[in-house]
């Protein structure tokens, strides 16, 4: 038998890098609201996601309940998988957890050893195990007790705001109106920095905040009809003065006078959070849960929004101004300076870029708060805060007035009451006579298309636009949860900037015209929810579905004004779905403009029928603020789109006159027709 010679220097290296790899391979301990932080920023990356959670619990202990998402440390095919998941990437985290409170970590250091000994990952420990986790995020974990529950169901999955400090949220749109957002994080004041502003639908526990850049105060409504809140605008020592001011005297009054007061002794105010903090969880531990957290948690917190929340993903070169809020916030009430405060937020979410246009004012900010001693009041005196209050109180009562006079007129209401709409659906048929159609056999189960894109893999926007189609032609009855997963699939597939507009808005105007119809013609299955949950449910989708026409209905006006310049056509053409391509071509009209104009099509009757008409008969002033808004800028597009085909305006006062009808979907197939009532409506309002 011939040995091979052995390298005694090799063997050395390869056992010292052994032992360091060792070494290496240590826990860090995470408590649970970098943990709460990390689920919302991280673990929802579909392939691509860094965090990992692993119960190293008993079997019967994880199927009772779980931290969402997590794996069970049994379950050793699901541990391979992550370990193949990860081998190519970086910056991973793997967070384990027990039931409750370790007393060592070298007694856990074997998982790393035995299951994770090659992976190059951050580890980390949850402090106070799965039952302190439990006790302030309940609604993050998973109970097999309550799964018939549909609010229970669902309650895990949603997206919430970042948690910054105690008592104070960031967030993006999509928190604003969620009511199980503003119930679990105990949400009362909403801080509203989008560009565009929301109405807050009716809730007497929530109190909505906007910042007027023109009159440079904050306001209880959205005055600011579309004006933009800008990163640059946003960068003013005053207006944060204001905001801070307000987020200060909006928390707990216990708190808000200590601050306000200079403390003596800021140790008092941390005892003093973290004995609030337990009698918190003490709270949520016992009413773990939905209809008695709905009852018994006094709300007290504060969301702050933006369009992108803490990270403005579209510009590295700009921060987000909810982040910028919230750290001058943190520098005030902490008192630390800004290097401390960028570590601070760091800490929460690793790659953020600070730019220097805003570490100007953070520095800028910290030196003013200096000078005064950290006192807000020596900028911002209460009679001028009661001045501010009065005044808009004032203005907000003879703007209602003056539109509630116009509203009343019977004339005007009886103009209105002509216009109704056929409760059918407007279905798609597998046909070359349509200009958009449908095919069985491309047909996807909603749920497949959800997982799909949860993994992001590739699929047809046109396949799964039109199972959504089809799922809606042929059911019944469809519930909360089934629009719910409507409207996540085609928001995605709108914010896709690599579809164009021409080719998935149709489908996308169809779907919204089709569920408005189920919505408010009671096709809805009701019996999904408790009767206590109806309401607060219906109204979120009515809202849900009123933002997405709002938005793309201005998308769909931009598109044909910028791109119509080339268009010869002089003679108004029907806009139907009963069209050849061929047709098109023959009369020489640009195919995407004209399914554009489709789609705004729908988008109009949509906000019409469903939004603008109720609203004027019922008087629901919910949308009132975007209704005028979208009302102006229709009106200007009616007189861009008369004026290119020159058509008379005059000929709608014919008493005689009466609207060519569709054969298939029930209405005009002449635009001038569909944006007659909008003109009717802006004469009145004019």
């Amino acid at each position: 038998m011939i040995y091979k010679s052995i390298d005694f220097e090799t063997l050395k290296k390869e056992v010292k890098n052994e032992e360091k790899n060792k070494r290496l391979l240590q826990f860090k301990i995470i408590n649970s609201f970098y943990m709460y932080n990390y689920i919302q920023l991280l673990l929802d990356e579909g392939v691509n996601k860094s965090l990992f959670i692993i119960d190293i619990r008993s079997d019967d202990l994880f199927k009772e309940n779980h931290i969402k998402n997590s794996v069970s440390i049994k379950n050793v095919n699901k541990i391979n998988e992550i370990k193949n998941e990860i081998k190519s990437r970086e910056k991973i985290k793997i967070i384990f957890y027990d039931d409750e409170e370790i007393k060592s970590l070298d007694d856990y250091n074997y998982l790393l050893s035995d299951y994770f000994f090659n992976v190059k990952a951050d580890f980390y420990f949850l402090k106070g195990g799965y039952k302190n986790f439990e006790k302030e995020y309940f609604f993050l974990c998973l109970n097999n007790k309550n799964e018939k529950e549909f609010s229970q169901k669902c309650v895990p999955y949603i997206n919430y705001p970042i948690k910054i400090c105690d008592y104070i949220y960031l967030g993006n749109f999509i928190h604003i109106n969620n009511p199980f957002v503003n119930k679990f994080l105990k949400i009362k004041h909403v801080y509203d920095f989008t560009s565009s502003g929301f109405v807050i639908k009716d809730d007497d526990e929530l109190i909505y905040y906007r910042y007027d850049v023109l009159k440079k105060k904050l306001e209880n409504r959205n005055f600011l009809k579309n004006e933009s809140i800008n990163y640059y605008n946003f960068l003013d020592t005053r207006m944060i003065y204001d905001v801070i001011y307000s987020m200060v005297n909006n928390i707990k009054s216990e708190l808000t006078n200590e601050i306000i007061n200079e403390t003596k002794n800021s140790n008092e105010i941390s005892v003093c959070d973290n004995k609030n903090l337990e009698l918190k969880s003490k709270v949520f531990h016992k009413n773990n849960e939905f209809d008695n957290v709905k009852v018994k948690i006094k709300k007290e917190n504060i969301l702050i929004i933006c369009n992108q929340g803490i990270k403005d993903q579209t510009s590295e070169k700009i921060n987000s101004i909810s982040l910028i809020i919230c750290m001058c916030y943190l520098i005030f009430k902490k008192k630390y300076n800004v290097n401390f405060i960028i570590a601070y937020i760091l800490k929460i979410c690793n790659n953020l870029s600070i730019n220097s246009q805003t570490l100007t004012f953070l520095e800028n900010f910290y030196q003013s708060l200096i000078k005064s001693n950290f006192n807000l009041e020596f900028y911002l005196s209460k009679h001028k805060l009661q001045n501010k209050k009065s005044n808009r109180k004032s203005n907000m009562n003879n703007e209602n007035e003056s539109l509630l006079n116009i509203i009343k007129s019977d004339h005007f209401r009886n103009l209105i009451k002509k216009y109704e709409i056929n409760r059918s659906f407007i279905i798609l048929e597998n046909s070359k006579e349509y200009i958009l159609s449908i095919s069985k056999k491309d047909i996807l189960d909603i749920n497949i298309i959800k997982e799909k894109i949860a993994k992001k893999e590739n699929i047809s926007y046109e396949f799964s636009m039109s199972s959504i189609l089809f799922h809606i032609y042929n059911s019944k009855k469809i519930n909360f949860e089934e629009i719910n997963n409507f409207l996540e699939i085609i928001i995605d597939i709108i914010n896709d900037d690599k579809i164009e507009n021409p080719f998935k808005m149709p489908y996308f105007s169809l779907i919204v015209i089709n569920l408005c119809k189920a919505l408010f013609f009671d096709k809805i299955d009701m019996n999904m929810l408790k009767e206590t949950d109806l309401e607060e449910e219906n109204k979120n989708l009515e809202y849900n579905l009123f933002f997405l026409i709002y938005n793309n209905i201005i998308v769909c006006i931009d598109f044909i004004i910028n791109n119509n310049c080339n268009n010869f056509i002089r003679e108004e053409f029907e806009i139907t779905l009963k069209i050849k391509e061929e047709n098109l071509k023959n009369k020489k009209i640009d195919k995407k403009i004209y399914m554009m104009f489709l789609s705004l099509k729908y988008l109009l009757v949509s906000l019409f029928y469903f939004y603008v008409y109720p609203t004027i008969i019922n008087f629901k002033f919910s949308y009132m603020d975007k209704i005028c808004y979208l009302l102006e800028k229709i009106d200007k597009f009616a007189d861009y789109y008369y004026s290119i085909f020159k058509i008379d305006i005059n000929i709608f006062q014919n008493k005689n006159y009466k609207a060519q009808i569709c054969s298939y979907d029930y209405l005009p197939v002449y635009f001038s027709d569909i944006l007659r009532p909008f003109i009717i409506i802006n004469n009145y309002l004019n």
